[in-house]
């Protein structure tokens, strides 16, 4: 069985979350598509928070100086953001730019 969260507001403005549970093998594709989206918003909001977890202890913890190659994990696997490179003459100066592209 499968759990998907379901907000509601009541007449006095009060907001309500109900949990329906159904079969995974039998499940409606509304049902499906709520709870493999929910599902996949906790896991990326869990890698972000994992991964920031991580660079904070590498950077402020005196007893992981120097051992950043021993604290690669699956969580933190992932492509990285593209960067494009722009020259912007200026008076006869180029100025290279870096800007990272939105995800």
């Amino acid at each position: 069985m499968v759990p998907a969260k379901i907000e509601r507001v009541d007449s006095n403005g009060n907001k309500y979350f109900d949990v329906v549970w159904d079969y995974l093998h039998g499940m409606s594709l509304d049902h499906a598509l709520t709870h493999f989206s929910q599902r996949d918003e906790n896991i990326e909001r869990q890698r972000l928070a994992a991964t920031r977890d991580v660079q904070s202890a590498l950077e402020n913890n005196p007893n992981l100086v120097g051992q950043d190659s021993q604290f690669r994990f699956a969580f933190m696997l992932e492509v990285p953001i593209p960067v494009s490179t722009e020259t912007i003459a200026e008076t006869g100066t180029s100025e290279s730019l870096q800007k990272k592209k939105p995800r």
